[in-house]
């Protein structure tokens, strides 16, 4: 256990001390599973994600199947998955982390209140290599994103 934490603290000192460095080295992938009970749910979701994470991507219509295991009747549902990834770049990467899973976990308990579950899937991934990669404009060099809400 002491040798993963070591290694982690590596990959974390080496990454804040890089500044350059466009790659997430400390990035997680968080996917809701969303049940489509309304446009409203849907709107509100993606609105508290694109706020707290900086953008969201739906991923289109998701058949889910699943047992209730008192009655052993199998329902089905159409969802939506929606997905934030985050490059934890700070000070203080673990904390930051902790902060957002909880945000995904207030997020899904709230969610599936409204949508009458009795459980919601959460994803947390581990991002292996990935980049964000800003779009330069050929004529006037880079472009300024406008906030949409």
């Amino acid at each position: 256990m002491a040798f993963f934490f070591k290694s982690v603290i590596k990959v974390i000192h080496f990454y804040i001390s890089t500044p350059n460095l466009n790659y997430c080295m400390y990035g997680r992938d968080f996917k809701l599973v969303v049940p489509i009970a309304s446009q409203k749910i849907l709107r509100d979701t993606e609105k508290k994600m694109t706020q707290h994470f900086g953008g969201v991507s739906v991923f289109p219509i998701v058949k889910g199947f699943w047992v209730d295991p008192k009655t052993h009747k199998m329902y089905e549902d159409d969802n939506i998955v929606m997905s934030s990834t985050k490059d934890y770049k700070g000070e203080h990467p673990i904390l930051e982390h902790q902060k957002d899973s909880r945000f995904m976990e207030n997020l899904a308990q709230e969610v599936g209140r409204k949508t009458h579950q009795k459980t919601m899937f959460l994803e947390e991934d581990l991002v292996g290599k990935c980049k964000f990669i800003e779009i330069q404009s050929r004529r006037r060099g880079k472009e300024k994103l406008e906030k949409v809400v």
